[in-house]
């Protein structure tokens, strides 16, 4: 990229963010519709939770129930101790 360019381009709006955190969800959701869950490590696993329960925090918020049935299901199958949604994503 040419460092010009670099140098005058501005931070991303919130809106920016918003979407395109929307749209590694709607990606991640597809991924876990497809293949399932799959983590190897506990630091994996970890950090699946947290991310699901992002998810899930996030459709509910935008309505998409069905894609909150499958978020859950997995959740509840791989982290009975932890299955609240975050709405901390907000923050971001």
């Amino acid at each position: 990229m040419d460092r010009e360019y670099l140098e005058h381009e501005e931070e991303p709006t919130s809106e920016v963010i918003q979407s395109t955190l929307v749209g590694w969800c709607n990606e991640a959701y597809s991924l876990l519709k497809e293949e399932g869950l799959k983590v190897n490590t506990k630091k994996d696993k970890e950090q699946a939770n947290l991310a699901l329960r992002r998810m899930l925090g996030l459709f509910i918020e935008e309505e998409e129930y069905e894609k909150c049935i499958l978020i859950k299901d997995i959740l509840e199958k791989n982290f009975s101790h932890n299955t609240l949604p975050l709405f901390d994503y907000r923050e971001i």
